[in-house]
């Protein structure tokens, strides 16, 4: 049987000097039923403490570290929710408009945007992602024999990633993209 050719996750748009790639989060379904789970559990032992120091009468030093405690289970516990919505409902919007390149990674319409001036980007360039635990980008490569690619680019002294977790193959065609639209020069990519 042959195979069907891969059509990437990208949905390109393009109108005139307007540049539109959504990138839809890459979903690891293994990943979230484990932290699914964890999560149920979470919530039990957080209830627990809570109602451990509501009701707590003793010395203050283990007051403090059960408050210290209780305050960095939560912590994890919203970026485990987090994660799981990122990786379910999560979109990475990158746009060129008017001079600027912009990358926003949002859950439906709510997250963070950055955009950065199109003739201080060097280096555009697609890297592959070998395993790595790197919760700050929702991934944990290389434990489902997931290997994908990213692109990056430098901004003064800063390296940019985004476009985090697509195939070699769609990253070097996004490249491509970038190479021909009007924003970009050879000194972007040199």
């Amino acid at each position: 049987m042959i195979e069907i050719p891969a059509i990437g996750r990208a949905n390109i748009s393009e109108n005139g000097d307007f540049l539109r790639i959504e990138i839809p989060a890459k979903k690891h379904w293994v990943l979230n039923i484990f932290m699914s789970i964890w999560l149920c559990a979470w919530f039990y032992i957080g209830k627990i403490v809570i109602k451990v120091l509501l009701n707590f009468d003793g010395p203050w030093p283990a007051f403090l570290f059960i408050l210290f405690w209780i305050t960095l289970w939560t912590l994890g516990g919203l970026a485990s929710i987090y994660s799981i919505l990122m990786q379910l409902m999560g979109v990475e919007i990158i746009q060129v408009e008017n001079g600027t390149l912009s990358i926003e990674k949002s859950i439906r319409g709510l997250g963070r945007k950055k955009a950065y001036e199109i003739n201080e980007i060097s280096k555009i360039d697609h890297t592959s992602n070998y395993p790595s635990w790197d919760w700050s980008n929702q991934k944990i490569n290389g434990i489902f024999g997931d290997r994908g690619a990213s692109l990056k680019f430098y901004y003064g002294m800063k390296t940019v990633i985004f476009a985090i977790d697509i195939d070699e193959a769609e990253a070097q065609a996004l490249i491509e993209k970038f190479k021909s639209h009007s924003s970009f020069n050879e000194s972007n990519f040199a």
